[in-house]
């Protein structure tokens, strides 16, 4: 059956706009630009959820961390209309719109390989009473990646992090929209195109902005200690000629057991809209935001895509902060305790630490283990793995590793420093025979059931260790004039492979870019 989407966009839309009942911007997803507030936002202060990005502004602003972020990029703002209310706080707004420009321009190398990254476009923020709240970017980018991933198999065909190529010079349409409409102090719904972070860590195996940005409904619901959170959300997958729709359903309930304990349950299913018997379109019965979808699939006789899990997280004297993920796509206890490494006992780990102002205020550091299991995250077909545009929806790298990340930055005013050393294992096929690392390639294409191991195959070794200084001119604005080095080794059979990788640039720092894997 199909599932109106868009009709139920276009409606939640209007009733907002036609009442004016919402406002409170969604806060859009950057590590650096949100870093000199994350130390506030991560105790469970006034019943904050920190591990379900983006934020709402209005959540924000409850943990007193002076939230109220100018995003312009040179402080050139067209005021569309502004009420022009002197008593308004600002981050509540009265009626207004404002459009900013958004400017992208960076030189990288990969040693004496020297390309060129430029985007131009928008940014646009506006506030429509005092519970209607509307962001968003738009940006024509061209921005070719380092050889080592233009040649993985974890990017494929499309721009990193944007979406499909228009051509072979990595050029796309970056678009995100987010309308947020809180009628009362319990609900809040979201809708648009983005991106989302379910998780403590940098790096997310629940679900990351790692994708393209993709049409979703997300709906908070927040009683007591608790936020339950539903998303719906549309995906695209570029395997089979046409690009084809496939859809998804998650759900995630945090409750904030203590002040400084928060656990979390997570459950996803994803479906084809189409297959070799009927046009499904978006499905009805995953519409209902309580039930579980194991049992659901299984009264339905579909072989849709399942994930379960949790998370935990624990903050010790508001600064160290231990965090865990656990996410299972096959498991069977039988198999597990029999140590035999069979091939459907999937599931995927992280396990945590950071801490904020260590030694010095405005120095933090964090540690972080990443594993996923030989064919986590795939299944029968693309059509029904957790991807999108042709890259993972969870860990970058996909499945069939393991990873350590540790990080140290430190901001004092307008500087920002960071440090990454991460070591990785991953493993690559050799041949037609699937290990379980490529997520797009289905499970069925392995060659026996047992006995399968953590970075099989052709195991590559990787060391990515980075440093990247920026400068604001401006506290008040989102532009940044940056640098990084970073120094790459890859061990493949005895091969040894380094790369210095480098870029320099301005930017106007509203969005992530992963190239460390």
């Amino acid at each position: 059956m199909k599932f109106p989407f868009i009709h139920i966009m276009t409606w939640l839309i209007a009733l907002s706009c036609s009442t004016f009942i919402a406002q409170n911007e969604v806060i859009l997803l950057n590590n650096e630009l949100n870093y000199k507030h994350e130390a506030a936002r991560n105790v469970n202060k006034d019943n904050f959820h920190s591990g379900v990005k983006p934020y709402i502004r209005k959540d924000v602003r409850q943990t007193n961390d002076s939230s109220n972020v100018n995003y312009n990029l040179i402080g050139a703002t067209i005021k569309i209309f502004n009420d022009g209310n002197p008593k308004a706080p600002k981050a509540d707004g009265a009626q207004n719109l404002n459009i900013q420009p958004l400017i992208d321009l960076t030189i990288k190398g990969q040693d004496e390989n020297i390309k060129y990254n430029y985007a131009a476009g928008l940014h646009l923020t506006s506030n429509i009473g005092s519970k209607l709240g509307v962001s968003g970017i738009y940006r024509y980018v061209v921005d070719p990646n380092f050889n080592y991933l233009d040649s993985s198999l974890y990017i494929r065909n499309a721009v990193n992090g944007i979406g499909p190529q228009l051509s072979n010079n990595k050029n796309t349409h970056h678009a995100e929209l987010y309308v947020n409409v809180s009628p009362n102090k319990y609900f809040d719904i979201t809708l648009g195109n983005g991106k989302h972070f379910w998780g403590e860590g940098y790096r997310s195996m629940m679900l990351s902005d790692n994708a393209a940005p993709y049409p979703f409904i997300r709906i908070f619901s927040t009683f007591w200690k608790v936020r339950y959170t539903n998303l719906y959300s549309i995906h695209k997958d570029n395997n089979y000629g046409a690009r084809q729709n496939k859809y998804a359903t998650s759900h995630q309930l945090s409750w904030n057991i203590l002040k400084n304990l928060n656990l979390t349950i997570f459950e996803s299913v994803v479906w084809a809209g189409k297959d070799t018997l009927v046009n499904r379109g978006f499905d009805v019965n995953y519409l209902n935001p309580i039930i579980f979808y194991r049992p659901n699939e299984y009264l339905q006789g579909s072989s849709d895509n399942v994930f379960l899990g949790g998370s935990l997280k624990y903050v010790y004297k508001d600064k160290h902060t231990f965090y865990t993920q656990v996410i299972l796509d096959e498991f069977f206890l039988k198999e597990i305790k029999a140590q035999n490494g069979w091939w459907a006992n999937k599931y995927a780990v992280q396990l945590g630490f950071k801490n904020f102002d260590f030694i010095v205020s405005g120095l933090s550091i964090q540690l972080e283990w990443n594993m996923a299991r030989p064919y986590m995250y795939s299944h029968l077909t693309s059509l029904l793995n957790y991807a999108h545009e042709d890259q993972s929806l969870a860990h970058p790298i996909g499945a069939n590793f393991q990873e350590v990340v540790s990080r140290i930055r430190y901001q004092k005013n307008k500087l920002y420093l960071e440090a990454k050393f991460i070591y990785l294992e991953t493993g690559t096929d050799s041949s037609s025979v699937s290990n379980g690392g490529d997520i797009f390639k289905p499970y069925t294409q392995r060659d026996r059931e047992y006995y399968h191991t953590l970075s099989q195959g052709t195991t590559h070794y990787i060391w990515h260790n980075e440093l990247r200084v920026s400068y604001q001119p401006k506290e008040q604005y989102s532009m940044r004039i940056f640098g990084s080095y970073a120094f790459r080794t890859a061990l493949t059979e005895g091969i040894r492979v380094s790369h210095n990788l480098f870029q320099i640039g301005i930017t106007s720092n509203l969005w992530n870019t992963y190239t460390d894997y």
